[in-house]
């Protein structure tokens, strides 16, 4: 559920990135323990890129994958399955060419805790077919919630509230 900053590409004019317009109306705040739960990538696709205001956070009703194993714990399998994805409002851009992609942000699998072997997770997004690891999208800014969820307060409710909703079938 981590965000990575991937770089941006160097043909990418920094002075273009704007702040939020302070004479947007400000929307409700992102509420956690009503985040929706898909099961597709359609379903994911539908809260983070169309609905309006747009979902920061939906959780995803995946089953266990097979036993998972890594060099680093060669007695042990780990047996993954995403639980969350977490929509980070990035900035908006001016752009000279509204058509052209800039990928500068990805979204990459994450478990909290700095001993997690970094193959495991490389692994699980592999498993999970992950390939939209360079996709930006853009949304009219009457569509983007202006008091976001942060990511560590999503990190919190998938370790805490919100573990009994991914946990089934543990």
């Amino acid at each position: 559920m981590d965000i990575k900053i991937n770089e941006i590409e160097s043909n990418l004019d920094l002075s273009s990135f704007k702040s939020i317009p302070k004479d947007i109306k400000s929307l409700d705040p992102f509420d956690l323990e009503n985040s929706q739960m898909v099961s597709t990538e359609l379903g994911i696709d539908q809260l983070l890129k169309i609905k309006n205001p747009l979902d920061q956070f939906v959780m995803i009703n995946a089953k266990f994958g097979d036993p998972l194993s890594v060099p680093v714990y060669p007695n042990h399998t780990f047996n993954i399955k995403p639980i969350a994805v977490y929509n980070r409002y990035i900035d908006y851009v001016t752009l000279g060419q509204p058509e052209t992609s800039y990928p500068t942000s990805y979204f990459k699998g994450f478990f909290p805790g700095s001993e997690f072997p970094s193959e495991l997770v490389e692994k699980c997004d592999a498993v999970n077919h992950i390939t939209k690891l360079g996709e930006i999208f853009s949304t009219p800014a009457s569509n983007v919630l202006h008091e976001p969820v942060l990511p560590y307060d999503c990190i919190e409710y998938v370790k805490g509230k919100g573990a009994s909703r991914w946990k089934e079938g543990f």
